[in-house]
């Protein structure tokens, strides 16, 4: 249910299944650019669908203040743990911090 916390290795190879099922779905040639793959099929790129779930997920989890995940995703802890190992993938309650920062 958490998007997005598998390693960063993982996720590229979803991309990877992803962009090769845009371009067998459309036609399009195996050279066609990613970013022309969501155009053509008016589809987001995984990395934005997974934000997006995940922010539903998020709002979720904040507007009910019964949750067992409240305390976890609006106070995460261990962000020092993660910013010295980047290769770490951060908590989900850090991970939407980081997204909603921008």
């Amino acid at each position: 249910m958490i998007y997005g916390s598998a390693a960063k290795t993982t996720l590229d190879k979803l991309n990877t299944v992803h962009h090769q099922g845009l371009r067998l779905s459309s036609g399009a040639f195996r050279t066609s650019p990613v970013h022309s793959l969501y155009v053509i099929t008016h589809g987001p790129s995984l990395q934005t669908r997974r934000e997006r779930l995940s922010l539903k997920y998020y709002f979720k989890i904040k507007s009910h203040h019964s949750h067992p995940l409240y305390t976890h995703v609006t106070h995460p802890n261990f962000k020092t743990f993660y910013e010295n190992r980047p290769s770490y993938v951060p908590s989900f309650g850090l991970r939407m911090q980081i997204l909603l920062d921008f």
